[in-house]
């Protein structure tokens, strides 16, 4: 289980943070969900900051010359991500658990209002050792290169892969990862002139308006990926999801979209019904806002890839009920491809679904004698346990937290550690400031 820790980042005053299966971010508008999610998916990247140093052909350097440069292109990057170049609070830390058993950390600190990066002793032995197993090889692939140039894509290619490997055995973590931002809807018009326009004008409308770089960075490989997307929903898909489960996804699917999507030569559509359909572009903006969402459930279903998927309120501009089921069909497909959710949200919908889904596992290892009436009442009869399709969510692989800069204790988790549920205070204190002011409507007829 991964962790961070933060204190005194933007509108962060402190925030221990557990990064589990099913991790749920929720709060008020600015209360700092975003920032939170996107420092996880920060820290999370910085295996990919390791590796991009062997893309690069260099002179021969040293194992120290190269951890100097990997430190330097952390705090860049960091630097990027947040929009800033110095540290106004000099008590701002952070630490990032990589894995706690294995003791390995990387941490910031402010130093003369600068950002300093730090790695646990583990952390940077692995590093280390890694670094000079990987300079070794390069010389190697070097010199194989000189003798034989007509093997060269073969050997640089078998070269990357051990990178990529031996990495991630120094950041024990093989999961890739993909922010999916609120604004969705900006990637259903995909012609080659709006992509130029937008990711020409971009960088141009950063600098202008001061806008963080993670911003830019998330938006630009969220459209490329959506890209993919529309070129992976052209190529037959439904080939994959010719099987119980995928009929299930699929249904469910067509429920929060109330048509079927159709790709034809790129043109995207929602069928409404047999005869009718709605270009995406034309669809409702609930349609616009959770296609893109419904699309990479599925492309990670179909192609297996090991993932971590950070969702920004899924629950934009669709009913209660297609919340519900939006949040259902990620719970499926996050069970059965190993793949670790992270969402923030405002909605209480949101939370009730993944409320609903703890207590699913609950009654299910309370009373197993009740599955037949629990799987009729979710639809989830043709589920099949041992191949991991599963509606439920195990409590210890989740953790919810609720965000307020407002409160004397800026983060709190809203779990409880009786039940394993999201505990009944959290909805009980947001009920009751309705109440009290239909209440006090109430009294003034």
């Amino acid at each position: 289980m991964q962790r961070l820790i933060i204190d005194n980042f933007k509108q962060i005053t402190h925030a221990d943070i557990e990064v589990k299966d099913f991790l749920l971010l929720i709060g008020p508008q600015a209360s700092g969900k975003s920032t939170i999610a996107k420092l996880i998916f920060f820290f999370k990247s910085i295996q990919q900051f390791y590796i991009d140093l062997f893309d690069v052909e260099e002179r021969e350097l040293s194992v120290k010359e190269v951890i100097v440069n990997y430190n330097v292109s952390i705090i860049k990057k960091f630097q990027e991500y947040f929009s800033f170049t110095e540290i106004p609070d000099p008590s701002f830390k952070m630490m990032f658990y990589l894995s706690p058993r294995s003791g390995k950390q990387v941490y910031f600190n402010a130093v003369d209002n600068k950002v300093t990066v730090g790695y646990s002793q583990p952390l940077h032995n692995a590093l280390m050792a890694t670094t000079e197993k990987l300079l070794s090889l390069r010389r190697q692939s070097r010199s194989l290169i000189a003798h034989d140039p007509s093997s060269e894509m073969k050997i640089r290619s078998e070269f990357y892969s051990r990178v990529a490997k031996e990495s991630c055995d120094v950041f024990d973590d093989a999961k890739s990862g993909l922010y999916i931002p609120a604004g969705r809807n900006i990637t259903v018009s995909f012609s080659e002139q709006f992509q130029m326009l937008f990711f020409g004008q971009l960088s141009d409308k950063q600098q202008a308006l001061h806008i963080g770089g993670n911003e830019e960075e998330i938006i630009r490989d969220f459209m490329l990926h959506s890209k993919r997307l529309v070129d992976f929903f052209s190529n037959g898909y439904r080939d994959k999801m010719n099987n119980p489960f995928g009929h299930l996804v699929l249904n469910i699917a067509h429920k929060v979209l109330k048509g079927n999507y159709r790709n034809e030569n790129g043109k995207e559509s929602i069928m409404v019904d047999d005869k009718n359909a709605v270009s995406l572009g034309n669809a409702s903006s609930g349609q616009q806002e959770s296609i893109r969402i419904i699309q990479d459930l599925i492309y990670v279903l179909c192609t297996g890839v090991d993932t971590t998927r950070f969702i920004e309120e899924p629950e934009a501009h669709i009913y209660p009920e297609a919340q519900k089921l939006l949040i259902e069909l990620m719970v499926l497909v996050a069970n059965h491809c190993h793949t670790q959710m992270i969402v923030t949200t405002h909605s209480p919908y949101v939370l009730s679904t993944f409320n609903n889904m703890l207590y699913y596992t609950k009654v299910l290892k309370t009373h197993p004698s009740r599955r037949e009436e629990l799987e009729s009442h979710f639809l989830s009869e043709t589920l099949n346990a041992a191949n991991n399709e599963f509606l439920g969510i195990h409590a210890e692989g989740f953790e919810a937290y609720s965000l307020d800069p407002n409160r004397e204790a800026y983060c709190q988790s809203i779990k409880d550690g009786r039940t394993g549920l999201i505990g009944d205070n959290f909805f009980d204190e947001e009920t009751e400031k309705l109440n009290d002011d239909f209440a006090f409507l109430y009294n003034l007829m």
